[in-house]
């Protein structure tokens, strides 16, 4: 399999934007749960506060 060939450099392209994507997916959902938590602290201070 020579990595000159179009088709395997498609493939490769594919498979480290699949990659990225995932990455980023990770990422965003890592974020997504930190302000999920952080609410949930303000919240409660809140409640505590009251």
């Amino acid at each position: 399999m020579n990595p000159e060939e179009p088709e395997i450099r498609i493939f490769i392209a594919i498979s480290h934007a699949v990659v990225n994507a995932k990455v980023e997916q990770a990422a965003a959902l890592r974020k997504a749960n930190a302000v999920k938590v952080l609410i949930v602290q303000l919240t409660l201070v809140k409640r505590c506060l009251n």
